[in-house]
Protein backbone atom coordinates (compact mmCIF):
# COMPACT_ATOMS: atom_id res chain seq x y z
CA UNK A 1 0.00 0.00 0.00
CA UNK A 2 3.00 2.38 0.40
CA UNK A 3 4.55 1.64 -3.01
CA UNK A 4 7.60 -0.12 -1.57
CA UNK A 5 9.05 -2.80 -3.85
CA UNK A 6 10.99 -5.67 -2.28
CA UNK A 7 13.47 -7.86 -4.09
CA UNK A 8 15.15 -10.80 -2.42
CA UNK A 9 17.58 -13.62 -2.95
CA UNK A 10 19.26 -15.88 -0.40
CA UNK A 11 21.08 -13.64 2.06
CA UNK A 12 19.87 -10.34 0.58
CA UNK A 13 16.87 -8.01 0.82
CA UNK A 14 16.53 -4.98 -1.42
CA UNK A 15 13.86 -2.35 -0.89
CA UNK A 16 13.08 0.42 -3.35
CA UNK A 17 10.98 3.00 -1.57
CA UNK A 18 9.11 5.65 -3.56
CA UNK A 19 9.97 9.31 -3.41
CA UNK A 20 7.99 11.60 -1.16
CA UNK A 21 7.40 15.38 -1.22
CA UNK A 22 10.31 17.42 0.15
CA UNK A 23 8.37 18.21 3.32
CA UNK A 24 7.20 14.65 4.07
CA UNK A 25 8.63 11.84 6.14
CA UNK A 26 10.14 8.97 4.22
CA UNK A 27 10.31 5.25 5.02
CA UNK A 28 13.72 5.59 6.59
CA UNK A 29 15.67 2.37 7.34
CA UNK A 30 16.50 3.57 10.88
CA UNK A 31 12.78 3.57 11.70
CA UNK A 32 11.71 0.55 9.65
CA UNK A 33 14.42 -1.76 10.98
CA UNK A 34 13.82 -0.63 14.57
CA UNK A 35 10.15 -1.52 14.10
CA UNK A 36 11.28 -4.98 12.97
CA UNK A 37 13.27 -5.52 16.18
CA UNK A 38 16.74 -4.40 15.09
CA UNK A 39 19.10 -1.77 16.42
CA UNK A 40 20.58 0.40 13.68
CA UNK A 41 24.29 0.72 14.66
CA UNK A 42 27.71 1.68 13.27
CA UNK A 43 26.13 4.07 10.78
CA UNK A 44 28.65 5.80 8.50
CA UNK A 45 28.92 7.41 5.09
CA UNK A 46 31.22 5.62 2.65
CA UNK A 47 32.15 6.14 -0.99
CA UNK A 48 31.60 3.38 -3.58
CA UNK A 49 31.95 3.84 -7.36
CA UNK A 50 32.25 7.58 -6.72
CA UNK A 51 28.95 7.77 -4.82
CA UNK A 52 28.39 8.49 -1.15
CA UNK A 53 26.05 6.03 0.55
CA UNK A 54 25.24 5.17 4.16
CA UNK A 55 26.09 1.79 5.69
CA UNK A 56 25.13 0.34 9.07
CA UNK A 57 24.93 -2.85 11.05
CA UNK A 58 21.59 -4.20 12.23
CA UNK A 59 21.57 -6.17 15.47
CA UNK A 60 18.55 -7.94 16.99
CA UNK A 61 17.96 -9.16 20.56
CA UNK A 62 19.39 -12.58 19.66
CA UNK A 63 22.66 -10.90 18.66
CA UNK A 64 22.23 -11.65 14.96
CA UNK A 65 23.98 -9.10 12.75
CA UNK A 66 22.95 -7.99 9.28
CA UNK A 67 24.64 -5.39 7.09
CA UNK A 68 22.69 -2.60 5.48
CA UNK A 69 23.23 0.31 3.08
CA UNK A 70 20.94 3.01 1.79
CA UNK A 71 20.94 6.05 -0.45
CA UNK A 72 18.55 8.33 -2.30
CA UNK A 73 18.41 8.16 -6.08
CA UNK A 74 16.78 10.04 -8.95
CA UNK A 75 17.81 8.57 -12.30
CA UNK A 76 21.66 8.74 -12.26
CA UNK A 77 21.77 11.17 -9.33
CA UNK A 78 22.73 9.48 -6.06
CA UNK A 79 23.15 11.06 -2.65
CA UNK A 80 23.41 10.00 0.98
CA UNK A 81 22.46 13.53 2.00
CA UNK A 82 18.82 13.99 2.91
CA UNK A 83 19.10 17.78 2.51
CA UNK A 84 20.27 17.33 -1.11
CA UNK A 85 17.33 15.19 -2.21
CA UNK A 86 14.84 17.42 -0.38
CA UNK A 87 16.30 20.55 -2.00
CA UNK A 88 16.27 18.94 -5.47
CA UNK A 89 12.68 17.81 -4.96
CA UNK A 90 11.61 21.30 -3.87
CA UNK A 91 13.45 23.20 -6.61
CA UNK A 92 13.26 20.82 -9.56
CA UNK A 93 10.43 18.45 -8.67
CA UNK A 94 12.70 15.40 -8.80
CA UNK A 95 11.36 12.38 -6.96
CA UNK A 96 14.20 10.54 -5.22
CA UNK A 97 13.65 6.89 -4.38
CA UNK A 98 15.34 5.43 -1.35
CA UNK A 99 17.31 2.28 -2.04
CA UNK A 100 17.93 0.06 1.02
CA UNK A 101 19.98 -3.11 0.70
CA UNK A 102 20.45 -5.51 3.60
CA UNK A 103 22.54 -8.68 3.52
CA UNK A 104 23.88 -11.34 5.86
CA UNK A 105 27.56 -10.46 5.27
CA UNK A 106 29.50 -7.27 4.70
CA UNK A 107 31.11 -8.68 1.54
CA UNK A 108 27.69 -9.53 0.06
CA UNK A 109 26.50 -6.01 0.92
CA UNK A 110 29.37 -4.40 -0.97
CA UNK A 111 28.84 -6.67 -4.01
CA UNK A 112 25.10 -6.01 -4.10
CA UNK A 113 25.54 -2.25 -3.65
CA UNK A 114 27.99 -2.18 -6.57
CA UNK A 115 25.45 -4.03 -8.70
CA UNK A 116 22.67 -1.56 -7.85
CA UNK A 117 24.54 1.74 -8.11
CA UNK A 118 24.63 3.46 -11.52
CA UNK A 119 27.78 2.91 -13.59
CA UNK A 120 29.28 6.39 -13.13
CA UNK A 121 29.18 9.12 -10.52
CA UNK A 122 29.84 11.83 -13.13
CA UNK A 123 26.42 13.51 -12.73
CA UNK A 124 25.64 13.11 -9.04
CA UNK A 125 24.49 15.53 -6.38
CA UNK A 126 26.66 15.06 -3.31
Amino acid sequence: PFGVVQYSRPGSLIYVKPGVPFYAADHHPRICWKGSGYQFTHEKVIRIKGYEIVTAQLINDAGEIMYSAYWFQYQQHVTANEFVWRRETLIHGHSYNMINITTSTDAELMNTVRDWLPASAANTNQ
